[in-house]
């Protein structure tokens, strides 16, 4: 656990518990008789409560386990028999799932302010001129929205769209990135674009991320666009032309003024 703080868990009958103020659940929620879990943050010498918060729904809970991710989030592991556990949005099991009790582990910032999201995950787009020639790097970042509290991975790939694989780029085959507590929060993905001097609409494809491991995917599609960069060839100058009747009018025209010419 954390060098500058003790942690404790259990679980409370008692209506109150001193220190939960600022807490992620500053009221014990359980009916009358009936227990909730909390965790409580003390001084190493255990002379200060620094904070303190009840978890749990409105019968019983108890903790029974808690660890501390390199990255200082707290995990609490214990059962529950409530419907509406706290926090539970966006989790493996989001509601109480029948019989006599459920397990539950929650995951809790350091200060225990709040119950800590699992990251999620997300791509961006890119979009350049493709070169005349060799080869032109596009860029792709893929950020994790906080600090995850283990390693986390997900699968990156390219997908043709409107672009060829290995013709209008190279194929990114699938590759596992993996996120660690302490690492960047963002990893940068490349692909290689082929230059040309074709004259040819823009062109497009994506890099995808699938099989999350410990992180939601937010937008797993990054756009790549290849921007047409070589000019269309001017053609031929145009020659007017003229109708028929245009042409018989003025036959007409230069006849008359041969005419008039002679008679002079």
């Amino acid at each position: 656990m954390s060098d500058d703080a003790v942690f404790i868990t259990g679980h409370s009958t008692s209506p109150t518990l001193p220190g939960t103020t600022g807490g992620f659940q500053e009221n014990n929620a359980s009916s009358p008789g009936q227990a909730d879990a909390f965790v409580a943050r003390l001084s190493t010498d255990l002379a200060t409560l620094e904070q303190a918060t009840w978890l749990g729904g409105p019968i019983n809970e108890s903790a029974f386990g808690m660890a501390q991710a390199p990255n200082g989030i707290i995990y609490v592991g214990g059962y529950d028999e409530s419907p509406g556990f706290p926090g539970v949005g966006g989790g493996a099991i989001d509601d109480f799932a029948g019989g006599d009790s459920d397990g539950f582990l929650a995951a809790m910032s350091p200060d225990l302010a709040l119950v800590a999201p699992e990251p999620s995950i997300s791509i961006s787009d890119f979009s350049a001129n493709e070169g005349n020639g060799g080869s032109t790097i596009f860029t792709f970042n893929v950020t994790l929205s906080s600090a995850p509290g283990t390693n986390v991975s997900v699968l990156v790939q390219s997908v043709p769209g409107t672009a060829t694989a290995n013709t209008d780029y190279l194929t990114l085959f699938p590759t596992t990135l993996v996120f660690t507590p302490f690492g960047s929060l963002t990893r940068q993905v490349t692909v290689q674009v082929a230059g040309d001097f074709d004259q040819e609409p823009n062109e497009q494809f994506t890099v995808t991320l699938t099989n999350p491991n410990g992180v939601t995917i937010a937008d797993g599609t990054g756009l790549g666009t290849i921007v047409n960069d070589d000019a269309v060839a001017a053609g031929p100058a145009e020659v007017p032309t003229l109708s028929f009747a245009a042409l018989m009018m003025l036959a007409l025209a230069i006849g008359a003024a041969a005419v008039m010419m002679i008679r002079s």
